[in-house]
């Protein structure tokens, strides 16, 4: 006897959230990759440029007024 309240295939009812979920696994796997990127380039080039120019300043290689016009032009 067949069931009244039966409208489709098992599992159906899901068939809306299938295009949803598929854009959250790929936004995850997305980030990881980005992560894992990110963690093998380590840091950026004018992150480590304001690192040497502060070493720089730090052992008197260059004055506060070098410094400074330095650390604005890398922005």
């Amino acid at each position: 006897m067949a069931n009244p309240a039966f409208h489709g295939p098992p599992g159906a009812g899901f068939l809306p959230f299938g295009p949803f979920l598929l854009l959250v696994l790929l936004l995850l796997v997305g980030t990881v990759i980005w992560l894992v990127v990110r963690a093998v380039r380590g840091p950026s080039t004018v992150s480590r440029a304001r690192d040497v120019l502060a070493e720089r300043y730090a052992r008197g290689e260059i004055d506060s007024e070098e410094y400074r016009q330095r650390r604005r032009d890398l922005g």
